[in-house]
């Protein structure tokens, strides 16, 4: 089974869960769908292999983890001590999409079809400058902004 329908299957999955276990996850869907929209079109996402898309061009595996990742790190977000909450978020998000990154790169071979240069060297965000600038500045940008409007809503 290819890894990248794989992915998305748990994708969805995870996005179940967290729409159970969380209901305040709801209000954060929405939105977290619109920037992995935007993003995914945008940036027209191609891999060397195993591409599903919609209307030929918005690629599936993207679009649901890009999806996924902004509503879990928000309601992570939301979790964290409120002492410098935005700071320990940025280290704690920046260490993990390394690892999700690189376990993606090197141990499953998810590759794009592309010949952007990595991130610094680290091996992972084979993206042009301005997509490794949004993908380590988006999530933290939105989970600030989602947990404002959380708290704004009387949600949390």
């Amino acid at each position: 089974m290819n890894a990248n329908l794989v992915a998305i299957i748990v994708g969805l999955l995870v996005l179940a869960g967290a729409l159970w276990y969380a209901p305040r996850a709801r209000r954060i869907v929405p939105f977290a769908f619109v920037i992995a929209l935007f993003w995914t079109i945008a940036y027209r996402y191609e891999y060397v292999a195993n591409n599903i898309t919609l209307f030929g061009h918005i690629n599936l595996y993207p679009l649901v983890l890009w999806t996924m990742g902004l509503t879990l790190a928000t309601l992570v977000y939301d979790r964290m001590p409120k002492r410098h909450r935005f700071v320990a978020f940025v280290a704690v998000y920046w260490l993990f999409l390394w690892a999700v990154e690189a376990f993606g790169y090197y141990a499953l071979g998810v590759r794009l079809n592309s010949n952007h240069a990595d991130f610094f060297g680290t091996g992972v965000l084979h993206l042009p400058l301005y997509g490794q600038l949004f993908y380590i500045g988006i999530t933290p940008v939105f989970a600030f902004f989602a947990h404002r409007y959380l708290k704004k809503e009387k949600i949390l």
